[in-house]
């Protein structure tokens, strides 16, 4: 929330009130599409709610809709007890109600607020099941499902697959129970109606799915290898532990559910399963579905077909709140049929929770007992013998409202403790951040970036040199290279590592730039509170109250511009459809992976998804970003000799301190620490041979952290230089402005046991300002001029300088991107492995450039989006008439007794015992 969403969140209040686009967005590393960031956090229509607050209030915007979520939570699962219970008891109705909205899965991912759009619609959709399957009603179940998965696909997958268990157990739990009309042929019909209604409701949600589908295909769906091996993943001790209060443990890989949903539900079950209230069938049906959970909890295979076919980054176990909707029903079953037998069940339970609570104590290896867990168990113990009494009063006061009254206000408290407990251990875990951070920042940093809009209000993108999360641009509405999804465009990271920023995994921060490639990007204005900037830039504007600076980078180039047909040829970048299909990898795939790889070639094919993002496939000739930038500018000019902008530094000579004689392996030169215990560093020593800007980079394929500390030797003086490294740090840095002749020492102090370097590699650098201002120059002079644009689209000219001439864009690579030269569609090609580019066939002139952002998986959304909504209007006013086609009525609600005979005919019997009266006999049959 901290980092990402609360970003997104103002992203879309900035596209309700603002110029931002919920199709396309610059906002984020290089820019991409925008559906997928929608779709997996802000498709939910409560998200608009934020738009209701005046810009500056997020945080309480935030607030107001996290409370009214969890409100929805307990108001939907009371409705659904209301609805379905023979005789409903309010209390009970209440209490799990509570119960439900205040689980542990409710307080703990409720900074995950995309996902308690599920948590709150389950009910509904359990509702809307059954009635499906008593009466053929399809409004409840279709609408809910649709609206489950239109607000989260992620979870509304997951929800499916609790669609088609609950449905499977209600039919075999109710039996007969389940068709109360007598339906002819009702099992068969249900699942007609099943099948039918569940498509018609994802087919509602389509433009959401194709448009979250599309973006996964940038990267996500190969984010990380799934291990399709058979093993558990949890300890069964610990997985009952997590039924109880306070037993928080972590939302990191090893975390385990968050299950716990009150005492008085662990209290209630056996009741449940004791009384004879319940059929034998419901009995058996309840504790195997109870048992498919745990079943999908401990085996690994299972839970990644819940989550998606891919391993969760942290927050495990993401379907969990469904078995907490599920206990707390069936204990709420069991309070409304309170009896004698069920109270001794639940003392009978109470005393093995006890037993639990003591063996949890006195554990071997310490997993639960701490002073805080000691508090948590002796809570439990209480709530145990507080629950059981208000129960064992309740069940034998005749006037049961004020024991009833006890009892809420007994697990009102429970849960209200555990969810400070637990949301304290979450601080403890991952760390929150304070109210004023998140708005001070915004009011320091919002009044320069808005002036520097309002004096230049072209395109071109901005950035900053201090931080507050990556994604800050989101919230700032500028346009740059910072940005953390999980809709991540794999290949624009890996580009924006290669051009030397700091980018790895799912996200990209602006840390790294130099003149080289910031003008490439199109890096119009740097914001910086350091004036070291000054000998590249110009001051363009300045916050004297805050003290940061707007740099205004000359040399920066528009969004397109031409380029030598050499750098189409470049070797950097996923070799995708160049690679050989007859080719067969080393790797052994499983028929699982097989079905899903080939489902998904079929769909990419379908909606023209580009498939050429391999990882296994990337080609790069450079280990140096400095090396890199000097050959793509050669490529970008057509040299034939290498233009040496960036200029490397010969070192005097090397030192190293408790490392062990160096050995060679893979290419690279290894050092070890001598002492484990000791401290070891390892040291360069150079001349600066120019005034300037001195660079590092360490090449390397196995990065290292460690801390960098600059001695200049002329007069003994040293600064902190950072680090290099390390997750955010493998990228160029910038060693500071030196003067000529200055004698300098960079040490590398290990942070771990090892270093890594490749052999033979230069990793000082300086920038021949004379080489980059020619370059620069040749560049510009074919560049687009933007006569229009929106956030997704573009209109202007560009002059060629040759026939045939490439354009290159810096726009990251996307097949939706439709590009036309003097009104011609044109084909976009790919450059850099992450780039769209484009020829412009003809002389060499002006050209009138037009490019939208028009993907077809959307559009192919809309439609079928719009068509399933007409569908659904159509069966709705038209259900009446279809009852009158045979083969139609397996699809609309059943009418009560219009299944019981075939005849229709009426008969007149006059009873002789009984004059002047007649029986009146009518038969029905279908209509």
């Amino acid at each position: 929330l901290n980092g990402q969403y609360v970003w997104f969140f103002e992203a879309l209040r900035n596209a309700v009130y603002g110029d931002g686009s919920l199709l396309y967005s610059f906002e984020r590393a290089l820019g991409g599409e925008f559906a997928g960031i929608y779709a997996y956090y802000l498709a939910s229509p409560f998200s608009y709610l934020v738009c209701l607050f005046p810009k500056g209030w997020m945080q309480e915007a935030l607030l107001t809709l996290f409370l009214l979520k969890a409100a929805i939570c307990g108001g939907s699962f009371g409705f659904y007890l209301h609805k379905t219970s023979k005789n409903p008891n309010k209390i009970a109705i209440l209490i799990f109600s509570i119960l439900y909205a205040l689980c542990s899965y409710g307080i703990i991912q409720q900074h995950n607020t995309m996902w308690i759009d599920a948590m709150m619609w389950l009910p509904m959709i359990t509702l809307g099941i059954e009635q499906l399957i008593k009466y053929g009603k399809f409004k409840f179940y279709t609408v809910f499902l649709a609206l489950t998965v239109f607000s989260n696909f992620y979870i509304g997958y997951m929800v499916c697959f609790w669609c088609v268990l609950y449905f499977l157990f209600y039919l075999i739990a109710e039996g007969k129970e389940a068709n109360p009309l007598g339906e002819r042929l009702h099992i068969l019909k249900s699942i007609l109606r099943f099948l039918f209604y569940s498509l018609l409701s994802v087919g509602i949600a389509a433009l959401v799915l194709l448009g979250a589908y599309y973006s996964l295909n940038f990267g996500k769906t190969t984010f990380s290898n799934t291990n399709w091996k058979w093993q558990t993943n949890l300890d069964l001790l610990e997985l009952v532990y997590k039924f109880l209060p306070g037993s928080y443990d972590t939302v990191r890989p090893e975390g385990y559910p968050f299950i716990y949903c009150g005492i008085l539900t662990l209290l209630l079950l056996p009741g449940y399963f004791l009384s004879r209230k319940f059929t034998m069938r419901q009995k058996i049906s309840s504790a195997v579905l109870v048992l498919l959970f745990v079943v999908s909890f401990s085996l690994s295979v299972i839970d990644l077909f819940w989550h998606g076919m891919q391993q969760p980054n942290w927050l495990n176990y993401r379907y969990s709140f469904m078995l907490c909707f599920f206990l707390c029903v069936l204990a709420c079953r069991s309070l409304q049929e309170l009896n004698a037998h069920s109270v001794k069940a639940a003392l009978g339970m109470g005393g093995l929770i006890a037993l639990l609570c003591v063996f949890l104590q006195k554990y071997t290896d310490d997993a639960y007992v701490s002073p805080k867990t000691f508090t948590y168990i002796w809570f439990t113990l209480g709530a145990v013998f507080l629950n059981l009494s208000v129960l064992a009063v309740y069940h034998s006061a005749n006037k049961k409202q004020i024991a009833a009254i006890g009892m809420a206000v007994v697990v009102s408290l429970e849960v209200f403790l555990n969810g400070l407990w637990s949301l304290n251990a979450l601080d403890d875990d991952v760390v929150y951040t304070h109210y004023s951070y998140y708005n001070n920042f915004l009011k320091k940093t919002e009044p320069l970036v808005e002036s520097v809009q309002s004096k230049d209000t072209g395109f071109y993108r901005m950035e900053k040199t201090y931080f507050r999360k990556v994604n800050d641009n989101m919230g700032l509405g500028m346009r740059g290279l910072s940005g953390s999804t999980s809709t991540l465009d794999q290949e624009t990271i890996r580009f924006l590592d290669k051009m030397g920023y700091a980018s790895v995994s799912h996200w990209s921060q602006y840390l790294g730039g130099t003149p080289v490639n910031d003008s490439l990007l199109g890096i119009r204005y740097l914001l910086s509170d350091d004036d070291k900037y000054a000998d590249y830039y110009e001051i363009f504007d300045r916050d004297p109250i805050n003290g940061y600076v707007a740099y205004r980078n000359p040399y920066a180039l528009s969004i397109a511009y031409g380029v030598s047909e050499d750098l189409m040829e470049f070797p950097l970048g996923y070799l995708g459809n160049n690679v050989e299909t007859d080719q067969k990898s080393d790797k052994k795939t499983s028929q699982i992976e097989d079905a899903i790889a080939s489902v998904k070639s079929f769909l990419n094919r379908l909606l023209d998804i580009d498939e050429t993002i391999r990882r296994d496939e990337y080609t790069d000739l450079y280990d140096s970003p400095f090396e890199r930038l000097n050959a793509i500018l050669t490529a970008m000019l057509g040299e034939t000799e290498t233009v040496r902008a960036f200029v490397a530094i010969p070192v005097e000579k090397t030192e190293t301190v408790n490392l062990a004689t160096p050995y060679q392996a893979e290419g690279h030169t290894c050092y070890a620490k001598s002492k484990a215990d000791a401290k070891a560093s390892f040291s360069y020593t150079l001349q600066m041979p120019v005034d300037g800007e001195l660079y590092f980079y360490q090449p390397t394929n196995y990065p290292r952290e460690t801390d960098l500390e600059l001695l200049h030797l002329n007069d003994g003086t040293s600064v902190d230089a950072g680090s290099f490294g390390g997750s955010d740090s493998t990228r160029i840095i910038s060693l500071g402005n030196q003067t000529s002749g200055d004698t300098l020492k960079l040490t590398m102090t290990l942070e771990g046991k090892n270093l890594y370097f490749i052999t033979g590699k230069e990793c000082f650098y300086y920038l021949d300002m004379n080489v980059f201002r020619s370059a620069m120059e040749r560049l510009a002079s074919d560049q687009f001029q933007i006569a229009d644009y929106t956030e997704h689209s573009f209109r202007g000219t560009v002059s060629t300088s040759n026939d045939n001439e490439w354009i290159l864009t810096t726009i990251a690579y996307d097949k939706g991107w439709k590009i036309t030269v003097d009104g011609k569609p044109v084909e976009i090609q790919k450059a850099l492995g992450a780039l769209v580019a484009f020829q412009i066939d003809g002389t060499a002139g002006v050209h009138t450039i037009e490019m939208v952002y028009r993907p077809k998986p959307l559009i192919v959304g809309l439609v079928i989006t719009c068509l399933s909504l007409v569908l659904f209007l159509l069966l709705i006013i038209l259900e009446k008439q279809m009852k009158k086609v045979r083969f139609l009525r397996a699809i609309v609600s059943v009418t009560p007794g219009e299944e019981k005979t075939k005849e229709k005919s009426e008969t007149t019997v006059t009873d002789s015992k009984a004059p002047g009266y007649e029986i009146i006999i009518l038969r029905h049959r279908e209509e």
